[in-house]
Order: structure tokens, then sequence, then C-alpha cells
């Protein structure tokens, strides 16, 4: 749950039953909510979305808005600042090697704000920027924890598939 600092963030569980209405960021991209947000051609994380869609559309990944403005095109409550960032995810079931990795980070090298993306790997979600790295070993957000790996698209011996 969020609130109107990050400070006013908190946990939470709910009963399945009590869930009303899930979106997650992939279908939440596919309305393209950003194209009739108020501050479209104003607010830096805005331009910067509304510039990158069309290049990300171009690729073979499904991609989607995380983040304070993911949070805030599922909810319609506020939340961009001055500061924020724009978080995206793509899907990477299939494996993506360092240099697509590295081609994607030069996609979004124009952009007028900070972009974080997360490539949402069957085993859990590393940095795309930290995968393009020369870091041997990148960290991998997981159902159980953190760990780092050399293989994010294998399981936790890090044995079986190996990135292009």
């Amino acid at each position: 749950m969020r609130g109107e600092s990050k400070a006013q963030r908190q946990p939470a569980f709910a009963p399945l039953k009590a869930v009303s209405k899930h979106l997650d960021p992939y279908t939440l991209t596919a309305t393209k909510p950003w194209l009739a947000h108020c501050e479209r051609n104003r607010h830096p994380v805005l331009i910067a979305l509304c510039k990158l869609a069309p290049l990300l559309n171009t690729l073979p990944l499904r991609w989607g808005v995380t983040g304070s403005l993911g949070y805030e095109f599922a909810t319609g409550e506020r939340q961009l600042r001055p500061e924020s960032d724009l978080d995206l995810v793509i899907d990477a079931t299939a494996p993506i090697c360092r240099e697509q990795a590295a081609e994607l980070i030069d996609l979004f090298g124009t952009a007028s704000c900070r972009v974080d993306i997360q490539l949402d790997t069957p085993m859990g979600a590393i940095a795309l920027a930290e995968w393009a790295g020369s870091s041997e070993q990148v960290l991998q957000k997981t159902d159980t924890g953190p760990r780092l790996t050399k293989t994010p698209w294998a399981g936790e011996k890090d044995e079986g598939v190996k990135p292009c």
C-alpha cells in the first residue's frame, strides 16, 4: 500500500477473494494511459515514456510500466514527483543475452529522466543495466529473497539454461 511519500508505504496481505481487480504492468501498458495524462507534455517521466513506448513496441518483448507511474495509472492516485524516474519491466521469459541487454540500454540513453528497467525472468527479476554490465554475477530478486547469480534463467544451482 502506498501513501503520498515513500515513508508511507506499508506491506499488506489480503485474501484472494477480497481482490476485486488485478492489473499487471503488461495489461496496464496495453491501454496506453500516458496518452491521456494531463502532464503528458510537461513531466519528464511522461515525456520519456511517450518517446520510448513506440520503440519498445517494435521489440519482440512484452513490457510494462511499474513504480510510482504504474501505481498512478492503476489507481488514479497522483504519485509522480519532479524527481520521479521511469520504472519499466520487460518480460524476459526467454533468455536475453548481455549484448541484447546492452542494445536495450542504448535505446534508453536519450530519455528525459532516469529509466530503471527490470527483466522479469522465470527465476526472479534482475536489473537490465546490471545484466548489460561487466559484472560476472547479478543480483536476482526471487520469491525466497535476493541471490547472486551468473545465470538468471537457471535454478538456484546456476545450472541449465545459458542465455544466448
